[in-house]
């Protein structure tokens, strides 16, 4: 494990090390050359690398003083919740699955309050908005699912549940639930934006610390036990420092002054 600034550190310093010991050899190669008769007459070889490009995979493995997660006020996150849930079987890819026994659409749209109060208290301490979406999709999958297997005996038959797992029905459901609720939270966090809110009781509140760390794995063999990785691109441009000097002043006996300019 490594700091993901060290990582880069390293990183610059592995191209630096490589620009230096090139322009080593090219020294060492102009004194050979003019000792020599012939090699004398021939230009000294000498390499740049204007510009590199690196795809780096890693791991997350760590973060210190990561943010403080997005706090919704639990009412409003119940509300939201209740009217995605309540709306998901008028959606026009979701309709065949809500019409597989009678009644079905009145048991889900029961459901919702009891299901949205599950998400207020499952993600209303959620990092992101992403999250508090994941998390409302998998609850709404899980939900379809048990209803879905509680009446499959008596009322749905054998092909239709066949037909509802061959066309992933389930997963189309979770992603229309994710996106429905999705941009329902990113409203309510623009509008208390918009309001910006003096007091400590505002909507949503959120707070970076003012300093985060983040530890990364990179070795292959650990990479090869993580099911989801991470990549960084860099792009690395050559550059030289146009103005660096630096001056010793001579003093008293027992005091000097150096400074050091650049850009």
């Amino acid at each position: 494990m490594i700091r993901f600034s060290e990582l880069v550190a390293a990183l610059l310093h592995e191209f630096t090390i490589a620009k230096t010991k090139t322009l080593a050899l090219s020294v060492q190669m102009q004194r050979d050359f003019q000792e020599h008769e012939i090699l004398r007459q021939v230009p000294i070889p000498i390499f740049r690398i204007n510009e590199a490009e690196l795809t780096i995979p890693f791991a997350i493995a760590r973060v210190d003083g990561k943010p403080s997660a997005l706090a919704f006020d639990p009412t409003k996150l119940e509300d939201i919740a209740t009217r995605v849930m309540t709306a998901l079987p008028e959606q026009n890819a979701l309709k065949k699955g809500f019409a597989l026994y009678p009644g079905q659409i009145e048991r889900w749209r029961s459901a919702a309050s009891a299901l949205a109060r599950q998400f207020a208290a499952e993600a209303g301490q959620s990092i992101t908005i992403d999250d508090m979406a994941t998390i409302y999709g998998h609850l709404v999958k899980a939900h379809y699912l048990a209803d879905i297997l509680e009446r499959g005996g008596s009322r749905i038959s054998r092909r239709g549940i066949v037909g509802l797992f061959k066309t992933q029905y389930p997963d189309v459901l979770r992603e229309q639930a994710s996106r429905l609720i999705k941009e329902d939270l990113e409203r309510l966090l623009g509008q208390a934006k918009a309001e910006e809110p003096a007091d400590e009781a505002s909507t949503i509140t959120s707070q970076l610390p003012p300093v985060s760390s983040i530890s990364v794995e990179i070795e292959a063999e650990r990479l090869q036990q993580v099911a989801h990785l991470a990549t960084v691109k860099l792009r690395l441009e050559e550059g030289i420092l146009d103005t660096a000097r630096i001056d010793i002043e001579g003093g008293n006996d027992d005091k000097q002054k150096t400074t050091c300019e650049g850009p």
